[in-house]
């Protein structure tokens, strides 16, 4: 599973590298696995900024949250009693 997020994570990156031109390394840490404290850190001793990839992991929390809720909700409609 690990293997998988890490997978995920970078093709991610590399289609959006291609997409909009942003650095690979800011666009990799933006969708590697991990809290936004520590990764700024990484970003910080990398020297890009940090606040690209402090939005970016604020976005996919929040989406993760939205998205979780949605599909708990929508699997108790079809709950069985």
């Amino acid at each position: 599973l690990p293997f998988d997020v890490l997978l995920i994570s970078f093709s991610l990156s590399a289609l959006l590298w291609l997409y909009t031109g942003l650095p690979f390394d800011v666009l990799l840490i933006s969708f590697s696995p991990g809290g936004v404290t520590e990764m700024s850190l990484i970003a910080l001793s990398l020297q890009t900024s940090p606040a690209l990839i402090t939005v970016h992991h604020i976005f996919r929390i929040t989406a993760t949250v939205i998205l979780i809720t949605g599909i708990s909700r929508f699997s108790a409609v079809f709950k069985r009693p």
